[in-house]
């Protein structure tokens, strides 16, 4: 007997639903946007906690940034995000093998607001800039 074209698409449009559900679904563990990563950073940041900064940065990031360069962003950053702040995800960039992230930062105090851009590489954080 041969298949009809109706009982072909009812075995192929499950399959294809679940193919592209799978697809869709991020890997177990995963957080895309780093939502979790940046807020980690700009509250370390705000409460000048180098070491806490640096719990998600690669090995580039630990080596090249001074306690003192941290500390000088702590100072002109920290202030304001302990008035508070609003973090929005704008867009992820894919650039070689990082994934770079951006985000809007908008303070309590109603001044200028900042943007955050984060790359990713292998689960850790391969630069971060407030600007």
């Amino acid at each position: 007997m041969r298949p009809t074209r109706s009982s072909l698409l009812r075995s192929t449009v499950p399959l294809a639903a679940t193919l592209l559900a799978a697809r869709a679904a991020p890997a177990a563990g995963t957080d895309d946007p780093p939502e979790g990563m940046v807020k980690k950073m700009l509250e370390a940041t705000k409460n000048h906690s180098y070491d806490d900064f640096l719990t998600d940065a690669d090995d580039t990031v630990r080596a090249k940034l001074t306690r003192q360069q941290f500390e000088a962003v702590a100072n002109m950053v920290g202030p304001r995000l302990k008035q508070g702040y609003k973090l929005s995800y704008l867009t992820k960039l894919r650039k070689g093998a990082y994934a770079t992230h951006l985000w809007k930062v908008e303070f309590a105090d109603g001044k200028d607001e900042a943007l955050v851009t984060m790359s990713v590489k292998d689960g850790k954080v391969a630069g971060i800039f407030i600007n």
